[in-house]
């Protein structure tokens, strides 16, 4: 692969996607309080949310057309994780839609899971596939998929009469511990190498989008602790213009970003062919990125510099009264109108294009330290 394969690729949402991930994170706003997490902390899920859930098509809508669904693609499924972890809803979303998904393209698929009214989950360890195992959401799936051992290529769906007990855990996830021998009900659905291809598939899929939901997850925390560093005031300033608090914050902000591309860059991710994806490079790095080079490092800066820069950057625009915003989803304070304020903000704004060109430029070289104290020597005789 080329190294800058990846940079030339076009991951942003069009107007459907963004329209699909305002939908559901109103939908989560509104049904999904932090009072109903917390209620439902004992047993991981909220049956009412799911429901509602359910009625919205969020099941539905990852499922091919041919069984019932509405044919969505893997990025779109990713947005409405990102929201799910944004919102840290009690439901099993993503557990579901992976083994419904994986059920129906070994045509296996029933009604009652397509619609939501049975809970569909998978094991989704790799190694560890014999003998007792912890299923994510095993004490409320109606019907688990499994690997039936690792000498064996059977993929096998276990009933249980009486579900297994939860196991707490720190994140309050209905969590158990499912043995496949002491199952009521075990039935084979396929088996052979492309049985073992189409669960790595769900597999791979479920990192996807439980990627996803971590990182809703974490932007959230960081929005949460921005708004508070904003607000919150020691010795007359903000707290987000101390370097104990911008930097993490700065360095929060690039994980994010660096998870939501890593999530984007998984295989299957994007319906584009991989032939029409270099394509669009060769077009793009003939046309665009001859007239306008991307601008690089200096080669006399150091790595430490030159990262030590992009943060006090990422610091200043966070911690700036008046100037833009950051992060994106969270919107800009008003300008005050006051001298002082504006005075802030122009200072701020010269700061901001000064450290801006710093990145882009050659720093001074120094002098010997020699030249140093024969020059400062000249100049101390002078004041004297």
């Amino acid at each position: 692969m080329d190294r800058y394969e990846l940079r030339r690729l076009d991951y942003s949402l069009t107007e459907d996607h963004e329209a699909l991930q305002a939908a559901y994170r109103d939908f989560f706003k509104t049904h999904c309080p932090i009072e109903t997490v917390r209620a439902a902390e004992e047993s991981g899920f909220d049956k009412s949310l799911w429901e509602r859930l359910c009625t919205m098509g969020a099941t539905t809508m990852a499922l091919p057309q041919s069984v019932g669904g509405d044919g969505a693609t893997l990025v779109d499924l990713t947005l409405v994780a990102e929201e799910i972890g944004r919102s840290l809803a009690p439901v099993p979303w993503i557990d579901h839609v992976c083994a419904a998904r994986l059920l129906a393209r070994l045509d296996a698929l029933e009604a009652d899971v397509v619609n939501g009214k049975q809970l569909a989950a998978f094991d989704p360890q790799h190694d560890n596939v014999s003998g007792v195992r912890l299923i994510p959401t095993g004490s409320i799936a109606d019907q688990i998929v499994v690997r039936d051992g690792p000498e064996s290529q059977d993929i096998v769906r276990l009933t249980f009469g009486t579900r297994p007990a939860k196991v707490d855990n720190t994140g309050r996830l209905p969590m158990a511990w499912v043995d496949p021998a002491s199952a009521d009900s075990r039935t084979v659905l396929a088996s052979g190498t492309r049985a073992l291809a189409e669960y790595q598939r769900a597999l791979d899929e479920w990192r996807v989008l439980t990627a996803a939901a971590l990182v809703g997850l974490v932007e959230e925390t960081m929005t949460i602790a921005a708004d508070f560093a904003k607000t919150r005031y020691t010795l007359g300033v903000p707290i987000s213009t101390l370097q104990g608090i911008s930097h993490p914050l700065a360095n929060i902000a690039i994980t994010v970003q660096g998870g939501r591309i890593w999530r984007a860059a998984q295989p299957g991710f994007w319906t584009t062919s991989l032939k029409n994806a270099r394509s669009w490079r060769r077009r793009r790095s003939c046309s665009w990125q001859r007239k306008h080079p991307r601008p690089r490092r200096c080669v006399c800066m150091s790595r430490a510099a030159w990262v030590f820069l992009r943060r006090r950057r990422l610091r200043l625009i966070w911690s700036a009264p008046a100037g833009g915003r950051w992060p994106e989803a969270t919107p800009a304070p008003v300008p005050s109108t006051s001298p002082s304020s504006s005075r802030r903000a122009k200072v701020v704004q010269e700061r901001a294009h000064k450290w801006i060109s710093l990145r882009f430029s050659c720093p001074t070289p120094t002098r010997p330290s020699s030249t140093r104290r024969a020059t400062s020597c000249a100049r101390m005789s002078q004041t004297m």
